[in-house]
C-alpha cells in the first residue's frame, strides 16, 4: 500500500533522508566481509565468520543474532507490504480481481496475503538459496527496466500529469534501460531461465487481465490515500 508521500510526490518524503544511511550501512557491511574473509563465497555464514575474525566467538554470536533479527524483520515487512501491492494492482485492473478481496472482519486483503504466503513457502521449500536470490534479483531488474521504458510513453500519453517532473528524466530512463541490458548480457543460464520465467508469467497475466476495468470496493475507502479523492482536499501535512 503506497503512502501519501508516494502517491503525491510533490511532498518531500522522509524516506529519502534514510536512504543514504541504509545505503552506507549495506556498503560498509560488504566492505567488512570482503576485507576480513579471504573467500566469502566458501562459507554459508559470511557475516558470522567475519564477526568471528573481528571479535571472536562473542562477536560472531552477536552478528548472527543481528542477521537473524534483520531477516525476520524483512520477512515481516514483506508479509505486510507485498500483499498490498497485489491489492493495488487488482484495484487498477492490472491483476485478477480476486486479489482485491477484503476480509469483512479484519479489513485485510486476505487473498493476497494467503497467495503471497503460499508462494513464499513453495519457493523456500523447493528452491535453493542461489536460485531464489537469482529469481529475486532478475525479477527486480525486469521491473526496473520496464519502469524506465514506461516513463517516456507515459509522459507522451499524459503530458503535465506527473506529480514530480525530473528534468532530463527520459535521458535517465534510457541510461537505466542500457544499464539493465548490460547486466542481462552478463547473466548465466540460471539467470536467463529466471528472466524467461518472469517474462512469461508477466505476459500471461497481461493476457488474463487486459480486458479488466479498475476495480474498487466500498470497503477500501477507509485507506488514508483516498481522502484527497473522496473529499477533494489534500492529505494533512
Amino acid at each position: 500500500m503506497l503512502d501519501s508521500a508516494t502517491q503525491y510526490p510533490r511532498w518531500p518524503s522522509p524516506k529519502l533522508a534514510g536512504l543514504p544511511i541504509v545505503t552506507a550501512v549495506y556498503f560498509l557491511v560488504q566492505v567488512v566481509v570482503v576485507r576480513l574473509l579471504a573467500n566469502p563465497a566458501h562459507t554459508d555464514r559470511p557475516l558470522s565468520a567475519a564477526g568471528d575474525v573481528f571479535g571472536g566467538s562473542a562477536m560472531a554470536a552477536m552478528v548472527s543474532v543481528g542477521a537473524l533479527l534483520s531477516t525476520f524483520g524483512s520477512l515481516a515487512a514483506n508479509m505486510i507490504a507485498n500483499p498490498r501491492v497485489t491489492l493495488a494492482l487488482a484495484e487498477q485492473g492490472d491483476f485478477p480481481h480476486w486479489f482485491a478481496a477484503i476480509h469483512r472482519r479484519y479489513q485485510t486483503p486476505y487473498v493476497s496475503i494467503v497467495a503471497f504466503a503460499v508462494l513464499l513457502w513453495v519457493l523456500a521449500t523447493t528452491g535453493t538459496f542461489r536460485w531464489n536470490a537469482t529469481l529475486s534479483a532478475v525479477s527486480r531488474l525486469f521491473t526496473y527496466v520496464m519502469t524506465c521504458a514506461a516513463l517516456p510513453v507515459l509522459r507522451k500519453k499524459f503530458p503535465g500529469h506527473e506529480g514530480f517532473h525530473l528534468p532530463g528524466g527520459v535521458v535517465f530512463a534510457v541510461l537505466g534501460i542500457c544499464f539493465g541490458l548490460v547486466l542481462i548480457s552478463r547473466m548465466g543460464l540460471a539467470e536467463l531461465v529466471a528472466l524467461a520465467i518472469t517474462a512469461v508469467l508477466s505476459f500471461l497475466n497481461w493476457l488474463f487481465v487486459r480486458g479488466n476495468t479498475p476495480y474498487l470496493k466500498p470497503d477500501l475507502l477507509f485507506y488514508v490515500g483516498r481522502c484527497r479523492l473522496l473529499f477533494n482536499r489534500p492529505l494533512p501535512r
